[in-house]
């Protein structure tokens, strides 16, 4: 008997079990602001990265805009983070740095965006 599984719950309830939360973003780029879409995604992928050791609670950061030819998305650019926790994840989001990317740069490039946050 295979019992279908219940939905996961996204909290820090400090009786939970915390578990080790993740974030990714694929993102379809434009030509904006004075650049094609492939070297806003170089730029993204540059003002993300140096966000590494200004944020304490993301512990790993990879950004690409190298995709093979099997991949089925319209994408540019993709984000994939790593945080102790689903409060780690919170202050990522919230940090003001990150803020600033997203609002001064990702914002302005970007047509469409994907985002999942799960945890393992």
């Amino acid at each position: 008997m295979v019992r279908p599984r219940g939905r996961p719950t996204f909290s820090a309830d400090s009786t939970s079990v915390q578990k080790e939360s993740h974030h990714g973003s694929s993102h379809r780029l434009v030509e904006a602001e004075g650049r094609t879409a492939a070297e806003n995604a170089k730029l993204i992928k540059q003002r993300l990265e140096a966000l590494m050791g200004q944020i304490p609670s993301l512990k790993s950061l990879e950004v690409s805009y190298d995709f093979l030819p099997t991949c089925t998305m319209p994408v540019n650019v993709i984000l994939m983070t790593t945080h102790d926790d689903a409060e780690g994840l919170k202050a990522y989001a919230e940090h003001p740095a990150h803020v600033a990317v997203g609002k001064e740069l990702i914002k302005l490039v970007t047509e469409s965006r994907q985002a999942i946050d799960y945890t393992f």
